[in-house]
Parts: structure tokens; sequence; C-alpha cells
């Protein structure tokens, strides 16, 4: 699930601690290697139940 929670930050939740790093990898590798405009990741939060990534 995706969420807006302000107008330049989106919350992408209920996903694995593994998804949220590799995704967080990946995006990060792709602003790097490409000219191609990705979101930032701002936060991660990780509990018993799910992980968050926030991205700006």
């Amino acid at each position: 699930m995706v969420y807006k929670v302000a107008l330049d930050t989106i919350v992408k939740a209920r996903m694995s601690a593994d998804e949220a790093t590799t995704e967080a990898l990946n995006l990060s590798m792709i602003g790097t290697m490409t000219a191609i405009p990705v979101p930032g990741v701002q936060d991660g939060k990780d509990s018993e139940e799910t992980t968050h990534l926030s991205k700006l």
C-alpha cells in the first residue's frame, strides 16, 4: 500500500524488511547510474508487523 502523507512525501507500507532494503538500494543505484528521476528514501521503519519506507 502506498500513502501520500504530504505534498512531497509518500509512504510505502506492508512490505518485508528485505523488500524495503532491496527497493531502497535499487532506487539509489538507478538514481546514481542513470538520468531517470527517482524518489529519495527519507526514512525506514521496521516493526514486528510490517516495514514502512518513506520517500521524498
